[in-house]
């Protein structure tokens, strides 16, 4: 398993040297406490999955791509070998346009409702005498009335937090939900755990916190893949099978001499 550190590099490099080197496999990926695994087929996007569950959907391959893209330093590995299926087809430029635009739909969301783990009330007053909602709109509604926020609600109704989030920030907009200022704050989620070698510090050694750009920790011992990810992965295509390839160099004038004397 190759791995290395995302601190000299940003993993759309990775991914984008992954898609043109038509790797297939699996890129396991630890940063800012959440680790995933973007599974690819030569070079191809198939899906991403959390640590220890299965590759998500579409939506929420985008936005668990979304979260591990906008995280900070980390590390990487690349286990080569057949992903299986996926509910994604997308070349790597593609998953991250869809990424970009699902980061400005979530802002958009966060404007009008706050983070996902926000207490919602129904709004105390509205603007207008008639209001008009339709089915859905009112199971919202209902749920909301709970005093739940959105994962909240998304996880009681079984539904997807990007839809019920888009529909709640729906009804934000129309004046009929609102955030609760009363409600104690979410609590903070738990780090993931590592995902194998993935930011898993050696016994004896402590990981160094550092931001994606940030002042470097020393490698530690027995990471000899850390290094260039293009070097990396042009190792990974190599027949693996194949005799190690001794290293070319050229003979100094001092040995051209004997040769020639021979």
């Amino acid at each position: 398993m190759l791995n290395g550190s995302l601190e000299p590099f940003a993993l759309t490099d990775v991914l984008h040297l992954m898609s043109a080197s038509k790797v297939s496999g699996r890129l396991d990926v630890r940063r800012s406490g959440r680790a995933a695994s973007f599974m690819l087929q030569g070079g191809v996007v198939l899906g991403v999955a959390p640590e220890g569950g299965g590759v998500l959907d579409e939506d929420g391959s985008i936005d668990l791509a979304l979260e591990i893209l906008d995280g900070s330093g980390g590390t990487f590995a690349v286990e080569p070998g057949p992903p299986g299926s996926g509910p994604v087809h997308l070349g790597v430029d593609e998953l991250l346009e869809r990424v970009s635009a699902r980061r400005g739909e979530w802002k958009e969301v966060s404007e009008a409702i706050g983070s996902l783990d926000r207490a919602l009330r129904l709004a105390s007053a509205i603007g207008s005498d008639v209001v008009t909602v339709s089915a859905e709109e009112w199971r919202l509604l209902a749920a909301v009335a709970a005093g739940r926020s959105a994962r909240e609600v998304a996880r009681t109704r079984g539904t997807k937090a990007y839809e019920t989030a888009c529909g709640l920030a729906a009804l934000a907009r129309k004046g009929l939900v609102e955030s609760d200022p009363d409600a104690p704050p979410a609590a903070a989620p738990q780090a993931a755990p590592a995902l194998g070698r993935v930011g898993a510090p050696a016994p004896g050694k402590v990981a160094p916190a550092h931001p994606d750009r940030g002042s470097r920790g020393d490698p530690l011992p027995g990471d000899e893949a850390d290094g260039d990810p293009a070097r990396l992965l042009r190792d990974l295509t190599e027949d693996a099978g194949a005799p190690p390839r001794r290293p070319l160099r050229i003979p100094t004038r001092e040995e051209q001499r004997m040769r020639l004397r021979r």
